[in-house]
Formats: C-alpha cells, sequence, structure tokens
C-alpha cells in the first residue's frame, strides 16, 4: 500500500518526487523542455544594448576621424585615410571567428561570455567606423571652403569653434541616420555569428538559432520563426525610424 510505504521511509533520509509530463511554453519549447518565449524576451534587451552601443561607438569615432582628417589635412589627413584603406581590406567574419575562437578555447574563467561579448563589440565597433570617417570628410572638406568659415578665421575664430559651430551643426542630418542605421547592421552580424556557432553564452536570438540548427530541428516552426522575426523587425524597425529622422532634422526633404 501507498501508505506502509511513506510510512517506511525514515524522516532523516531526503527524497524527491518526480512528476513525468508534458512540458509546454507559450510560444513552445526547445529540446531542453525550456520555454521559448522566455529566450525571446530575454534576448530583445541584449540586441538592442549590442546595436546601440556598437552603432554610438562606431559613429562617434567616424565622426571625429572624419571632422580631423577633412579640416586639418595634411600628414594627419593621409595617417587617418591610409588606416581606413588598411581596415577596409581586411574582411570582418574571419576575425571575428577567430578571436571569439581563440577566447572559447583559451579563456575558462566564469565572467568568459563577459569577455567574448566584449571582444566581439571591440571588432565590431574597430572595423565600423572607417565608411563614415570618409563621408564626413568629404562633406567637411566642402564646408571648410565656404565663405563664412573664411569670416570666421579671418576673425580669428579657433579651429575648436569653427568645427563646432559652423561645421558639425551641417552634418548633423547625415550623423542621425548613420547611427541609426548602423544599428541593426551589428545586431545581424551578431546573430549571425551565433548562427555560425561563436556563441557567448548569454541567451540572444542568434543563440535560439544556433541551437535550433545544432541540434537538427530545422523544421520546428516554432523554434526558428519567432526569433528570425523578431530579427527582420527590429532592423526594419530601425531603417524606418531612420527615415523618419531624416525629415525632422533635415528641413529641404519635407518640402
Amino acid at each position: 500500500q501507498p501508505q506502509d510505504i511513506l510510512r517506511s521511509i525514515e524522516k532523516s533520509k531526503e527524497f524527491s518526487l518526480l512528476i513525468k509530463g508534458t512540458c509546454y511554453g507559450l510560444m513552445g519549447t526547445d529540446y531542453k523542455g525550456r520555454d521559448l518565449a522566455e529566450g525571446l524576451f530575454y534576448g530583445f534587451p541584449i540586441a538592442l544594448t549590442i546595436g546601440l552601443l556598437v552603432a554610438l561607438a562606431s559613429t562617434t569615432i567616424g565622426v571625429v576621424a572624419g571632422l580631423v582628417s577633412g579640416y586639418y589635412g595634411g600628414f594627419v589627413d593621409e595617417v587617418i585615410q591610409r588606416t581606413v584603406d588598411v581596415m577596409g581590406s581586411i574582411p570582418l567574419l574571419p576575425i571575428l571567428i577567430l578571436i571569439a575562437q581563440s577566447i572559447a578555447k583559451t579563456y575558462t574563467g566564469e565572467d568568459k561570455p563577459i569577455v567574448m561579448l566584449s571582444a566581439i563589440f571591440a571588432v565590431l565597433v574597430i572595423f565600423s567606423w572607417g565608411g563614415l570617417a570618409i563621408i564626413i570628410r568629404s562633406m567637411t572638406l566642402s564646408i571648410k571652403s565656404e565663405l563664412y568659415v573664411e569670416a570666421a578665421k579671418a576673425v580669428g575664430a579657433s579651429n575648436l569653434r569653427i568645427i563646432s559651430k559652423h561645421i558639425l551643426p551641417q552634418l548633423v542630418p547625415y550623423i542621425a541616420a548613420s547611427l541609426v542605421y548602423s544599428t541593426p547592421n551589428a545586431i545581424l552580424t551578431e546573430a549571425g555569428l551565433s548562427v555560425l556557432g561563436i556563441r557567448h553564452g548569454y541567451p540572444t536570438w542568434g543563440n535560439i538559432l544556433s541551437e535550433a540548427r545544432q541540434n537538427g530541428t530545422i523544421s520546428q516552426w516554432w523554434w526558428i520563426l519567432p526569433p528570425g522575426f523578431l530579427i527582420a523587425i527590429v532592423s526594419l524597425t530601425f531603417v524606418l525610424l531612420g527615415l523618419a529622422l531624416e525629415k525632422v532634422v533635415e528641413p529641404k526633404l519635407r518640402r
């Protein structure tokens, strides 16, 4: 009888009760029975943080480098432009895979996910500012030759004042658009690395797709479609936001 079995158990003995049943989740489960909806919710702030931080850092570096290169010219301009050429000739994806794999095999600390994510962030920033710097440089060269800039120099305005008051405000529309458009690029790159197997350990949409690929469950649509749709929706959101901001910061586009 069940009562006799329970009475025979000593109080000092530890025992556990395992109830077998069906695992379920709001949007289905993965191969470990984990709710995929939780992974999708947790992955959103991580993906957004990666995209925004990479976009902010790369845009800032690109704007500063482009302004300095275009305004001062000479040796400084040559150094910055050759650096951009070198960075542009190095393939980004193999570098990311090499660095991530090196960290994954050599680093064993508890903060390994943070170290790997920081390395991916640093590489994305280093290789993302060159294109913006070239465009900002060409725009700075054009603005620098305007008469009001020459007049500001004639009355003794400092270089910093000319850059901040006369050149930089005219670059704001393009900087805002570049900042918004750079965010989905970083999100897509991180997701692509995760799908290729370069996972940093945090629950992101790319990691969900990577686990589906590694476990041969591509046919399970509830595991594949939601993270894929979320990546596409977030990227499209930033593109539409960039188009809307262009009309706000550039009056000529309102006509």
